[in-house]
C-alpha cells in the first residue's frame, strides 16, 4: 500500500509544470499517508493481540471485541479512502484529473486492488465474528452515497478526464453495493448474496478496462488538441474517427449496455439489489 502511494503520488505530479498536478499529488500523498497509518496501527492492535499476522490464522483467534471493532473500523477507513469511495473520495477526482492517461489507467487499478483488500479484510478475517447484516446496510448506505455523488458531480464537469474521475467514483459505488448486499443476507443463506457478490468482484474486472479505455480516450484527445475542457473541443469525430469509436464502447460498457462487459456485471448486482429492497435497485 505504501510503495503503491509512493509512486502514484510521484506520478500524479508527473506534469511538474501544472501547479494543479503538485497540489493534487499533495492530496493524494496526504489521504494515503493518512489510510497507510490506519492499516498500520490495526495490523499492530491485532498482533499485539493474537501474536499473529497470517488472515486465516487471526480468523480463527480473533474474539471481536472493542479493539477489534477499533482495527475494522479503521481499515474501512483506509481501504475506502484509498478505493476513492464517498465521503473519502476528495482526492480521486484531482489525481485521476491531473496525472496523464497512461498514468490514471494505473491509479484505477490502485483503487480496485484496495477494494478487494478491503473485501479480503471483511469477509477473510472477520466474516466469522461480524454483525454482517449492520455492516453489510452501513457499506449498502456509502455504496448509494457514492453513485449519488460521483454522478451529481460528473454532471457538472468541464474537465474531461475529471467527468472520467466522478463517473469512477460512481462506478466503486456499484461494486460496494453488490458487497453490502452480500453481507446484508449473509446469514440468511440466500442465493443471491452470491450472486451479488460475484456481481461486485466481477465489476472491479469491467470497471478496470471500461474507465481505463476511457483515460485512454481522453488522453488522446489532449494529445491531439492540447484542451482539457469539453467547451473548448468539439466535431471531434470528424477527424478522430478510430478515437469516438472507442469512446463510444467506453461509454456503451460505463453505462451498462448489452452486450457489453459492464452490463453482465450489473444486471448481477441489479437483480440482486432488487431481491433484497427493490426501492435500492430504482435508485
Amino acid at each position: 500500500l505504501e510503495i503503491l502511494s509512493i509512486a502514484s503520488c510521484a506520478l500524479v505530479a508527473f506534469r511538474s509544470e501544472r501547479g494543479e498536478s503538485a497540489e493534487a499529488a499533495f492530496k493524494y500523498m496526504m489521504m494515503s499517508s493518512l489510510g497507510a497509518m490506519f492499516v498500520l496501527f490495526s495490523i499492530g492492535v491485532l498482533y499485539g493481540q493474537y501474536d499473529a499476522l497470517n488472515m486465516a490464522v487471526l480468523s480463527k483467534r480473533i474474539e471481536y471485541n472493542l479493539l477489534d471493532k477499533i482495527a475494522l473500523a479503521l481499515l474501512v477507513a483506509a481501504f475506502g479512502m484509498k478505493a476513492g469511495g464517498a465521503p473519502m473520495h476528495m482526492a480521486t477526482p484531482d489525481a485521476y484529473g491531473e496525472a496523464p492517461a497512461s498514468i490514471s489507467i494505473m491509479l484505477v487499478g490502485g483503487s480496485q486492488a484496495s477494494l478487494y483488500a478491503l473485501f479480503r479484510v471483511v469477509f477473510t478475517i472477520y466474516g466469522g465474528m461480524l454483525d454482517v447484516t449492520s455492516v453489510g446496510w452501513i457499506i449498502i448506505a456509502l455504496a448509494i452515497i457514492s453513485i449519488l455523488i460521483g454522478v451529481s458531480m460528473a454532471l457538472l464537469q468541464t474537465d474531461f478526464k475529471r467527468l472520467i474521475g466522478y463517473s469512477a467514483i460512481a462506478e466503486i459505488g456499484y461494486m460496494m453495493l453488490g458487497v453490502g448486499v452480500a453481507l446484508a443476507v449473509l446469514n440468511d443463506g440466500a442465493t443471491y448474496g452470491t450472486k451479488a457478490l460475484e456481481g461486485g468482484i466481477f465489476h472491479i474486472l469491467n470497471d478496470a478496462l471500461d474507465i481505463g479505455l476511457l483515460f485512454l480516450v481522453a488522453g488522446a484527445v489532449y494529445y491531439t488538441t492540447g484542451k482539457r475542457s469539453l467547451n473548448a473541443v468539439g466535431g471531434l469525430a470528424r477527424n478522430m474517427k478510430y478515437t469516438a469509436f472507442f469512446f463510444i464502447i467506453g461509454m456503451a460498457a460505463v453505462s451498462g449496455l448489452p452486450p457489453m462487459n459492464g452490463f453482465a456485471s450489473k444486471l448481477l448486482i441489479y437483480e440482486s439489489v432488487y431481491q433484497l429492497n427493490p426501492v435500492l435497485s430504482i435508485i
